[in-house]
């Protein structure tokens, strides 16, 4: 069996440093460890960069000029995507799976993705509730995607052969919008490649100091004006410095809340970073914050990549999310309560006192990512879920 992981990459930011993109390349790579074939094809737009290594071949490149509403403003776009995909599935044979990163990205769905043009199976990765998304966020460029799920959803999750989702909120969600419960399903959450990251170097936790670290494509749904908010009314003789590393729609707003409150000595701002220069701000900072605001987009459950970065780093962490992989037993993640309140930093301190007393805490959370996290764990699983159907 070939398993080919189909992405579409005009409505990403194109950086191969990005989230998403690593892991789409860990997934390739880790299937092909564990002894599935794999490799990656893209539907892109001309001029796209694309992510390069042994693993990816790119089968699909759509040559159109496309603005940032995607292919729903140029109906002949739409005839381009569909028509590559067409010719690319004809091409797989009844031992091939096809695992699509929904949603597909036109209004009028390709006939290859029907049962009857096809003889591959056709998979759904299920990441998100994209209407949902759409509604939490107020950017032109994502907001077509609830139109797009309302043309698009009942027709392609009910050809679908398979799906996975990465929360059982999100099957849940596409069961009630036309995913049929026959369809074989399994809730798989996302996973990281341990391996890629470097284990941080703790800074010394002294002097009443905590740094914290955000590191994200910021948007309203990370919540981090909850902790600036929660900083602003701390009482305490506690300092903090908080690191916002990344770029994203609500970096305006944040850098207005700090000033506002006159933080801008305390909460810092800084570009999109990657290697060395992301490792710098690990080894700096002593508490990660990942998502604290999903509730924003009507969600309860998440698999956030940031916090499987955070803990294979050795990070400590807080979100405010259901998150099956971290148990209420996983002593190095803070669960805040998911709600409009700004953050009690009373409670923050508490726990970075607790987590950060050992010496080994780094190292645990590393162990605990190569066993439970880690894409080849995942992998596996997704491999015998694929040769089930």
């Amino acid at each position: 069996m070939k398993t080919v992981l189909f992405v579409n990459l005009q409505y990403y930011d194109n950086q191969p440093g990005s989230g998403v993109i690593k892991k789409l390349l860990a997934q390739a790579e880790s299937l092909n460890f564990v002894g599935m074939p794999c490799q990656l094809a893209f539907l892109a737009r001309k001029g796209a960069v694309l992510p390069s290594t042994s693993t990816v071949v790119n089968h699909v490149m759509v040559e159109a000029k496309m603005d940032n509403h995607g292919p729903i403003a140029r109906p002949f776009d739409v005839f381009r995507f569909n028509r590559s995909l067409n010719c690319f599935v004809d091409g797989l044979g009844d031992d091939d799976a096809l695992i699509i990163r929904y949603p597909y990205p036109a209004i009028v769905p390709p006939k290859s993705l029907l049962r009857a043009f096809r003889k591959c199976k056709v998979v759904y990765e299920l990441n998100s509730i994209y209407d949902k998304e759409a509604r939490a966020i107020e950017e032109d460029g994502l907001n077509y995607l609830k139109f797009q799920e309302a043309m698009l959803q009942r027709i392609l999750l009910s050809e679908a052969d398979g799906a996975i989702g990465v929360t059982e909120e999100i099957l849940d969600y596409y069961r009630a919008a036309g995913l049929r419960k026959e369809v074989p399903q399994v809730t798989l959450g996302n996973g990281v490649d341990v391996e890629r990251l470097p284990l941080r170097t703790p800074p010394p936790f002294q002097d009443r100091r905590l740094k914290l670290l955000a590191v994200a494509n910021v948007s309203r749904w990370h919540g981090y004006d909850r902790i600036i908010e929660g900083i602003s009314r701390y009482v305490g003789d506690w300092n903090f410095e908080m690191h916002v590393v990344g770029s994203g729609p609500e970096i305006v707003n944040l850098k207005s809340l700090a000033s506002r409150l006159d933080l801008t000595g305390v909460v810092y701002f800084h570009p999109f970073s990657s290697g060395l220069e992301l490792d710098e701000y690990f080894d700096h900072c002593h508490l990660g914050v990942s998502s604290l605001g999903l509730h924003r987009k009507g969600l309860n459950q998440a698999s956030a990549l940031k916090a499987r970065e955070y803990c294979a780093r050795g990070l400590p962490f807080m979100d405010s999310t259901d998150d099956k992989d971290f148990s209420e037993h996983f002593n190095f993640r803070l669960h805040i309560s998911a709600s409009e309140s700004p953050i009690d930093m009373e409670e923050v301190v508490s726990f970075a006192q607790r987590v950060l007393s050992s010496d080994q805490h780094a190292l645990q959370m590393r162990e605990f990512a190569m066993k439970k996290l880690d894409f080849k764990v995942k992998m596996r699983q997704m491999a015998a879920f694929i040769r089930s159907l």
